[in-house]
């Protein structure tokens, strides 16, 4: 008895999306905190998000950016990302980027991280 094609191409279907929500990482959330006493926009790719001074906004996504730049009212830093392990930014793939005054940015964990790191 041979399966109708239908049949064939719903299963198929069905197969492929199960595979691609299995490959996919869940979004993840990277908090921008502002510690520089101005407003910043972060800038990647054709995205953009402005904090206000001594705010935090978080960033939801499924990649985070390569490179990135922060702009203050009269300067422009320029930064490739180098992102902490899968450790550092479980659970749900969430972890702050916080940028000081003189251009530094530091990471820091989410308060429910399993893994505690201490740098």
């Amino acid at each position: 008895m041979m399966p109708h094609p239908r049949q064939v191409v719903h299963v198929s279907v069905v197969f492929a999306i199960a595979a691609l929500l299995t490959g996919c990482p869940p979004p993840g959330t990277t908090e921008f905190r502002n510690a520089t006493g101005d407003a910043v926009t972060v800038r990647w790719a054709s995205e953009q998000v402005s904090v206000p001074a001594g705010a935090s906004v978080p960033v939801k996504s499924y990649e985070f950016p390569r490179t990135f730049e922060v702009i203050i009212p009269h300067h422009t830093w320029h930064y490739t990302a180098k992102y902490p392990s899968q450790d550092y930014m479980t659970p749900g793939f969430r972890f702050g980027l916080r940028i000081q005054r003189d251009g530094r940015i530091y990471a820091f964990q989410d308060p429910r991280a399993k893994t505690k790191f201490s740098k």
